[in-house]
């Protein structure tokens, strides 16, 4: 089974890893689920079935002043989303969100296909696995001593750390940029309004 020093080693090195493998999988069904619960809506409106409102008002966020407790303003701030029909179904838009920022130096896109966040995901974690595997299959027949492997698997994973968190920073910047799910919420709100007006008539 190896080293338990190396084991351990290896098992918080990989805390990372899995994080991102994750959050890729994650990111891809969230995207399929709220495709899929906008499309319903919109084929069941287009059938003529009256849409109910959402359950529960969309969360506004708003700074407030702890000494005097009023609101402050943020000018500037303004989030534009929704959801549009086209020609190709139901297409969630992406915030845009009206505020200066710092051009993020790596944006990564986030995978909207499920299977596709899969194979990435068992794609890295296999070459993560590999590298660390074949690194020990090197070190046993070489007859490494355990320090000098210790020292090299430090290594091995650090480089391998740091180069899953600029990974993970640029899809941050990308989850940043992504919607929440309040979109598909405002297209039911706008939904419901108008097929309870198609009841009336």
């Amino acid at each position: 089974l190896g080293n338990p020093i190396i084991i351990f080693i290896r098992g918080i090195g990989s805390i990372p890893g899995h994080a991102v493998w994750t959050g890729l999988t994650g990111g891809a069904i969230g995207w399929t689920l709220m495709q899929k619960r906008a499309n319903e809506l919109h084929q069941a409106a287009i059938a003529g079935v009256t849409i109910k409102p959402p359950e529960s008002e969309p969360s506004q966020w708003k700074l407030v002043d702890k000494k005097t407790g009023e609101m402050i303003e943020t000018p500037g701030q303004e989030i534009q989303s929704g959801v549009s029909v086209g020609p190709a179904g139901v297409e969630i838009w992406k915030p845009a969100q009206q505020v200066i920022q710092k051009a993020p130096l790596l944006k990564i896109p986030l995978p909207k296909n499920v299977a596709l966040a899969l194979c990435l995901a068992i794609f890295g974690h296999a070459s993560w696995n590999g590298t660390l595997t074949l690194f020990s299959m090197i070190a046993e027949s070489t007859e490494m001593s355990l320090m000098v492997e210790v020292v090299m698997t430090i290594f091995i994973m650090s480089v391998m750390v740091l180069g899953i968190l600029v990974v993970g920073t640029g899809l941050l910047h990308s989850v940043r940029s992504a919607p929440d799910g309040s979109e598909v919420d405002d297209y039911q709100s706008q939904l419901a309004s108008m097929t309870a007006v198609n009841q009336l008539q």
